[in-house]
């Protein structure tokens, strides 16, 4: 009880209202401020919690970052209205608990969000996935169109041997050439199952040789349960006139002459030589078109998985958020000291300072921390094809652009020696690299970027990013790689530091020049292998 009494303990204390001499318009400043910025932050759990419960396919762990992010901004809301209460009613423990939950909160996001950023990375670009679903597309449509023209000349082809039953030599001959030109395998077998014969592809299909085949039950070419089930189904319609497959096609499973399975398309038809059936099967393989059909959902769920997380949020709006908290607090701290040595309470004014300083060394820390996770030696590196490494990377960095006329060309050398490299870090060295190019030549008429790979001096190889901006301002260009300088006015200047950081722990080197035609080049080196 009491330290529940203590909680709420004003005794010893003064309001911040002092900190600020009562200054009505000092005081409207934090009030208006401190709650709009609590009210948008209690507005944001309210939409995270509406998305959350309009997406039935979110994950468990998709669910509790979102639990964790609502969290995090209401305790974050909490701590903005406490800084109202503490300037009329000095309830400084409280605030300090509404602190230290955010903290809490502030850490277990982190934890949680940080270890999605490689699997992120991972995700191929949009740009890869078009490509492969508009293969996938012609394919299916060349396959269709096949079938289309293999149906046709399998009705042609029936149409033929009922007209002439009579010409049986003649017409062997003939099927014999068309087996073997016909692109899926043909397979022809009498009213008992025997097979009659067989097309060349057919015996690459199933692996079997005409000789082994001819004679024998074609239920040798089928796994169980089909194996055993076959000739029932052969008397059933021969009894009935049932059809189950004949003249419909479906897909079945396979067996080849080592006992492997496999899935393919299989077409029947019918026909009657001197009276007597015979069945003719078109068989086509599809175990390469399931596996690509199976490859492209795996990417369309990754990318959907992508899409998820980016509406919960940025990253980096949390890493901002991250470093503005402990700033903010400094500078209130050094605020309410200088106030305190107008004052002549040097005691306290230290006090201040010293909680200032803590508050700025917090900041120091998540630098530290971030630079560290870019510039850690245990990343994997392996051989990489540097030209397709470069154009995964810009297709990532360019959605978007050519919406806003950015007219983008890349000159991917084939004599570009191959490197030794971390794929996801020289992959955000470009989409860095190509971003900042974009945002650039925003105000310019003419934007055009143009990227680049090359062999470059003995061991290394080059890749360069080229814009038709307005060029790098003097003060910029001296301080263009230093931390927390920027040209943007929301940046926080730490991209070229990180990209540098990156390219330098490979053994290469960045820097920037001006273009022939103006704007800006950002070129960096590799070694080669």
């Amino acid at each position: 009880m009491d330290w529940f009494s203590s909680v709420f303990s004003t005794a010893g204390f003064l309001p911040h209202g002092y900190c600020i001499l009562w200054r009505p318009d000092i005081l409207t400043l934090h009030v208006v401020s401190d709650l709009v910025i609590a009210i948008a932050y209690f507005s944001i759990p309210g939409a995270i919690l509406a998305f959350a419960r309009s997406r039935a396919d979110l994950t468990a762990e998709e669910k509790r970052i979102a639990l964790l992010f609502g969290l995090f901004i209401t305790a974050c809301g909490v701590t903005h209205l406490m800084s109202i209460v503490v300037l009329w009613r000095p309830l400084y423990v409280l605030d300090g608990l509404a602190k230290a939950v955010t903290a809490l909160a502030s850490i277990a996001t982190a934890i949680a969000v940080w270890p999605l950023l490689p699997r992120l990375m991972r995700i191929p670009s949009p740009s890869a996935l078009a490509e492969a679903n508009r293969r996938l597309e012609e394919e299916a449509s060349a396959r269709r169109a096949a079938l289309e023209a293999l149906g046709a000349a399998r009705d042609s082809l029936e149409a033929q041997v009922e007209a002439r039953t009579r010409e049986a030599r003649e017409l062997s001959s003939r099927l014999t050439a068309v087996l073997d030109t016909v692109p899926d395998a043909m397979i022809v077998i009498d009213e008992r199952g025997a097979i009659q014969s067989a097309s060349a592809i057919a015996e690459r299909v199933f692996g079997y040789t005409r000789a082994e085949m001819v004679g024998r039950n074609v239920s040798m070419l089928m796994p169980e349960p089909y194996h055993g089930e076959h000739d029932g189904y052969l008397a059933h319609y021969l009894a009935s006139g049932e059809r189950r497959i004949i003249g419909i096609g479906r897909v079945v499973m396979g067996r080849r002459a080592d006992g492997g399975v496999f899935p393919m398309e299989l077409a029947v038809g019918e026909l009657k030589l001197d009276g007597a059936r015979q069945f003719t099967g078109f068989v086509r393989d599809i175990t390469e078109r399931q596996e690509s059909e199976r490859r492209l959902q795996e990417l369309q769920s990754e990318l959907l998985h992508v899409s998820r997380l980016n509406e919960m949020g940025q990253m980096a709006s949390a890493f901002a958020h991250e470093l503005n908290q402990p700033l903010s607090a400094a500078s209130n701290y050094l605020s309410g000291a200088i106030r305190l040595l107008h004052n002549g309470q040097t005691a306290r004014a230290a006090e201040g300072c010293a909680r200032a300083v803590e508050q700025i060394g917090r900041t120091g820390e998540v630098i530290r921390r971030l630079r560290t996770f870019v510039g850690r030696g245990d990343a994997t590196r392996q051989v990489e094809d540097l030209a397709k490494l470069v154009e995964e990377g810009s297709a990532l960095a360019l959605v978007g652009a050519r919406a806003d006329g950015v007219k983008a060309s890349m000159r991917l050398s084939d004599e570009a020696p191959s490197a030794v490299v971390d794929k996801v870090q020289v992959q955000q060295v470009v989409v860095n690299l190509v971003r900042n190019a974009v945002e650039a030549m925003a105000p310019s008429v003419r934007r055009e970027l143009t990227i680049s790979t090359a062999a470059g001096e003995a061991g290394f190889v080059e890749i360069a990013v080229a814009d038709t901006g307005p060029g790098l301002a003097p003060d910029i260009r001296a301080k263009l790689f230093q931390p927390f300088n920027s040209s943007k006015a929301t940046g926080m200047g730490v991209g070229l530091s990180l990209c540098r950081s990156i390219v330098e722990s490979h053994g290469g080197h960045i820097w920037a020049e001006d273009g022939a035609g103006g704007g800006t080049i950002f070129r960096f080196t590799l070694p080669a292998t």
